[in-house]
């Protein structure tokens, strides 16, 4: 089994590292050597994905989005009379539409 922790593997195990097989390992390699990059999902799990330059404009966009749970926060906010945040994150969104224009 290897490990695998903030984009490296090992033999031994360090805190916070998952262990994978090494069938999932060699597949991650060979993902890497046709051009995908590994990264890790939201648990520290490695996954493949595509570089971004080869991203949709909607991949590209939900990458730089604000959270759901921001914008959720920033509309609770502007109910209480607070809009500032609200406007920025909004400005935010503009700019990354204005980045990567629909295709």
């Amino acid at each position: 089994m290897v490990k695998y922790y903030k984009n490296g593997f090992y033999e031994t195990h360090i805190e916070g590292s998952v262990e994978i097989s090494d069938e999932y390992w060699r597949d991650l390699l060979k993902g890497q050597t046709n051009g995908q990059i590994i990264t890790s999902d939201s648990s520290g799990y490695p996954i493949l994905t595509l570089p971004v330059d080869m991203c949709s404009y909607k991949e590209k966009r939900a990458a730089e989005y604000p959270t759901v749970g921001d914008m959720i926060d920033a509309l609770i906010k502007a109910r209480a009379g607070n809009v500032e945040e609200l406007n920025t994150l909004c400005a935010l969104r503009e700019n990354i539409k204005e980045k990567y224009p629909k295709e």
